[in-house]
């Protein structure tokens, strides 16, 4: 695990921001999910 010396809600932004802008999505529940990056986007950034 890595230590990214950044706040929780420094985090929750980044989050808020990926899911906004359709990079990450949830998938499954909460506690059971997952994070799914979507290859499309990733096309398009490089």
């Amino acid at each position: 695990m890595v230590h990214l010396e950044k706040g929780r809600d420094t985090i929750k932004e980044h989050i808020s921001r990926l899911k906004r802008d359709g990079v990450i999505k949830r998938v499954g529940s909460t506690k059971a999910g997952y994070w799914e990056v979507m290859g499309e986007i990733i096309k398009k950034i490089y």
